[in-house]
């Protein structure tokens, strides 16, 4: 008798085991299927380089020295990637990413975040920009 009860009970384990890895394998396949919300709606960003490009930005935005930034500076002052541009609501925010030479907005060195408006001026490294819109 022992003995079945324990055989009844190994079975119920392994059942409850199979129930949590195929709910498990379940949740983690709709996390990583799930379709993306909507963009987040607000103005575009347009930022000037000056003695360079225009960029029309309508989603966050990386800015250094890296291939992989979407603002690619030629510039040795400029980390790989120095600062990025993100949009919160209808704002658009420039965050320094710990850079060894500090980003400024209108000559003040920026400490985490900081709203951009039309008309400021952003310095990395040796590069000036300017905000053209927001």
């Amino acid at each position: 008798m022992f003995d079945l009860g324990l055989l009844i009970a190994k079975f119920a384990f392994l059942i409850l085991l199979c129930i949590f890895i195929f709910w498990t394998l379940r949740t983690i396949g709709k996390e990583t299927t799930a379709a993306p919300g909507p963009p987040e709606s607000g103005p575009a960003l347009t930022i000037q380089v000056i003695g360079g490009g225009s960029f029309r930005l309508i989603e966050p935005a990386l800015i250094g020295r890296s291939g992989e930034c979407d603002i690619r500076l030629d510039d040795a002052a400029a980390s790989a990637q120095h600062a990025r541009l993100f949009r919160k609501g209808r704002r658009w925010l420039l965050e320094d990413l710990k850079s060894s030479n500090g980003t400024f907005v209108n000559e003040q060195r920026v400490r985490g975040r900081h709203d951009l408006g039309a008309g400021d001026r952003i310095k990395i490294g040796r590069t000036e920009m300017k905000v053209e819109t927001a």
